[in-house]
């Protein structure tokens, strides 16, 4: 299966992704100061899970969207985002990603076979990590991650808590700025209204 999506996949494409998954050396500091480049929310997202990827097998973000949980981007040796998309995790609390949201705060520990995790990923990891994000309080969704067989660094769940409030940050300020430009852009057109009366 591997080798006919490869097949599919041009020179370029395989290039990228090879490179995507390549795992960085960032200091928190370098992922602070990527975050402050970053002029997308998707961009941002990129570089939260690439610093979490960086001592994990896998790394995965999730988001809010209607009623559930979906992914929104993983980094895997085997796995593909669009493979995990098909799936809708509940928002509830009811698994390991939503206790963690529930609690708003990180939760690095093992996860029961019965959970959806699992059967998103395929298999059951010995560890997750799960670090919610955070805006205005509100969980709007989660960086997890697992080691495969092998124990998570416990200074990574350090690590995240300190880099996740930059995102954070980061976030909130696209917000503001999409909607002064909307109230600017709103005035101008109000505004062209009146002077053409």
């Amino acid at each position: 299966a591997i080798k006919a999506k490869l097949a599919a996949l041009s020179d370029a494409d395989v290039k990228a992704r090879a490179k995507r998954r390549q795992k960085v050396l960032w200091s928190e500091g370098d992922a602070v100061a990527e975050l402050a480049l970053c002029g997308s929310r998707d961009e941002l997202l990129e570089v939260m899970l690439r610093f979490a990827y960086r001592r994990l097998h896998t790394a995965a973000i999730f988001v809010k969207s209607g009623d559930g949980l979906v992914c929104f981007d993983v980094l895997d040796p085997l796995l593909e985002a669009r493979e995990l998309r098909r799936f809708t995790l509940p928002a509830g609390d009811e698994h390991v990603i939503g206790k963690a949201m529930a609690l708003r705060s990180p939760t690095l520990g093992p996860v029961d076979d019965s959970d959806p995790l699992c059967r998103l990923l395929g298999r059951k990891p010995r560890t997750v990590v799960v670090a919610p994000i955070l805006l205005s309080g509100r969980g709007i969704g989660a960086v997890v991650g697992d080691n495969g067989d092998k124990p998570i660094p416990a200074q990574l769940v350090g690590e995240l808590q300190r880099v996740l409030p930059s995102l954070q940050r980061a976030l909130t300020a696209l917000i503001q700025k999409a909607r002064t430009a909307a109230t600017t852009a709103s005035a101008a057109a109000a505004a062209a209204v009146v002077t053409r009366a």
